[in-house]
């Protein structure tokens, strides 16, 4: 059985220009992108230049499972940052808290110092 390569080498181009943004080669990314498809270099680029038509069952299965694995990998990592960018937001609360606190202790003050005076 064969599949229409077309619904497949976008994913291929995507995983190919993630990792390429990483290493800044394209060329390697196409290596590591192909390694983790369990293929040979020379079959992805064979495959994103369109000189392959038609891919097996098997290799395009590997091509969608790798791709999934490496958006896993983006959302883990993003989700990652957003829990980080989150606890900060805990710290500014707190920061806003110490604040509140800051203005009432001046605020009593404020009273003690009206109360000294009689007024």
């Amino acid at each position: 059985m064969t599949i229409a390569v077309d619904d497949i080498r976008s994913a291929i181009d995507r995983m190919v220009d993630r990792v390429s943004r990483t290493t800044g080669d394209r060329m390697s990314a196409m290596a590591s992108v192909a390694r983790k498809c369990g293929m040979q270099s020379r079959t992805l680029r064979r495959l994103i230049n369109g000189d392959t038509k038609a891919t097996g069952l098997h290799t395009a299965i590997n091509i969608r499972e790798a791709y999934k694995v490496q958006l896993r990998r983006l959302i883990a990592e993003m989700q990652g940052e957003l829990d980080a960018e989150e606890a900060k937001d805990e710290i500014m609360d707190v920061w806003s808290f110490d604040q509140q606190i800051a203005a009432l202790e001046a605020k009593l003050m404020e009273r003690k110092e009206a109360l000294k005076n009689g007024n």
